[in-house]
C-alpha cells in the first residue's frame, strides 16, 4: 500500500497543536523533527554524545510535524481536514508563534513503512536516571540507569518534549521508596510510570480525556504497570491524599489545579508543575505562591518553566 506524507513546518511551540492535529488522521502516530531536541544532547562522550554534526546539517530550521494517511479515497478529505483545523487554530490564536506553517503533501511508495518510521525513535535520557526505549532498540543499560520501555504510539508522551524532561528530572528528585503520587492530566501516562519505576509504592493517573486514559491504560498494561488511570478531573473529584502531585499541562490550569493540589497533598507534599511558557512563569509563581505553596525549585529549558513546591 501506498501513502502521502503530510508535513507541516512550525515551531517548537507550536508542534504540540499540530501534533495533536496530525494524530487524528495519521496512521502509527507523527514524527516531530526538531533540531533543539538533537542539539540537546550534543555533550561530551561520557553524556551521550552519539549525535554526527551531517545529522544536525539535515534538519530544517523550523520543526517539522509529520503524519502519514493511506492513499485510498479517503486521503483527500483526511488531507483537507488537517489543513482546515490548522487554519482554525491559527484564526482563534494569531499571537501564537507558529512559525510558517509551509503545508507538504507528498506521495510515498510503499517500503514497509510500518517497520521504516522506526528510525525515527532512538533510546534516549531525558534526566540523569531513566532511559525512554522503544521496544525494538537495543540499549546496553550503563550503572543507575532506570529503563522504560514505550513506544512511541501516540502524538504526545514520549518524553522528548521540554516540559516532559522537566518533570522527569524532579520526579527523579524527589520519588523515593514508599511515596504516593498523582499524575494530573496523565496523557500516555509516561510521569505516571516514571513514578513508578522510581520507587513510588503506590500511583494515581488521571486525564479529563478519554482518549488518553484509554492510550494510557494500555501503556500500563503493556508495560505490567500496577497503576489505577481514571478518567477524573482534580477539581470535580476527591481522591486520598498523596506524598507528590505532577501537573504538566499549562499555565492556567496549574493555577486554578493549585488550591485542590493543596488539599489532595499530605503535609509537606510536593506539587511538580509544568506545561508552563516562559512568559508567563512569574504570574505561575505570585499566583501559587499566594495560594499557600512554598517554591523550591524553579527550572527553564528552551521556551518553557517548570516548578517545585511544597505544601
Amino acid at each position: 500500500m501506498d501513502w502521502i506524507r503530510i508535513t507541516v513546518k512550525t515551531t517548537t511551540e507550536g508542534a504540540d497543536v499540530i501534533s495533536e492535529i496530525l494524530s487524528t488522521v495519521s496512521a502509527g502516530g507523527v514524527i516531530v523533527e526538531d533540531v533543539r531536541d538533537v542539539l540537546s544532547y550534543d555533550r561530551p562522550k561520557e553524556q551521550w554524545d552519539y549525535i554526527d554534526e551531517e545529522i544536525i546539517a539535515a534538519f530544517d530550521e523550523q520543526v517539522c510535524v509529520r503524519g502519514f494517511v493511506e492513499d485510498d479515497e479517503e486521503a483527500g478529505g483526511k488531507v483537507d481536514f488537517v489543513k482546515e483545523q490548522i487554519e482554525f487554530s491559527k484564526e482563534n490564536n494569531p499571537e501564537f508563534p507558529w512559525g510558517s506553517l509551509e503545508f507538504i503533501v507528498e506521495n510515498i511508495k510503499d517500503e514497509n513503512w510500518g517497520e521504516t518510521w522506526k528510525k525515527y525513535y532512538k533510546p534516549f535520557k531525558p534526566a540523569n536516571k531513566i532511559v525512554i526505549k522503544p521496544s525494538w532498540e537495543e540499549y546496553e543499560k550503563q550503572e543507575g540507569d532506570i529503563v522504560l520501555e514505550l513506544d512511541p504510539g501516540a502524538a504526545f508522551g514520549t518524553g522528548g518534549h521540554e516540559t516532559t524532561k522537566m518533570c522527569i528530572g524532579f520526579l527523579e528528585d524527589y520519588v523515593e521508596g514508599g511515596k504516593t503520587v498523582m499524575d494530573v492530566g496523565c496523557g500516555t501516562g509516561i510521569l505516571a510510570m516514571c513514578a513508578s519505576l522510581l520507587g513510588a509504592k503506590k500511583v494515581h493517573a488521571i486525564d479529563i480525556d478519554e482518549d488518553a486514559v484509554r492510550v494510557a491504560k494500555a501503556n500500563m498494561a503493556t508495560g505490567g504497570f500496577d497503576i489505577t488511570v481514571s478518567c477524573a478531573n482534580l477539581l470535580e473529584n476527591n481522591f486520598d491524599k498523596v506524598d507528590i502531585i505532577v501537573a504538566n499541562i499549562i499555565a492556567d490550569a496549574v493555577m486554578l489545579l493549585a488550591p485542590k493540589a493543596l488539599e489532595h497533598l499530605n503535609e509537606n507534599g510536593i506539587y511538580i508543575t509544568s506545561g508552563i511558557i516562559n512568559e508567563r512563569a512569574d504570574e505561575v509563581e505570585e499566583s501559587i505562591t499566594k495560594c499557600g505553596f512554598t517554591k523550591l525549585q524553579r527550572r527553564s529549558l528552551g521556551e518553557w518553566t517548570a516548578f517545585v513546591w511544597r505544601k
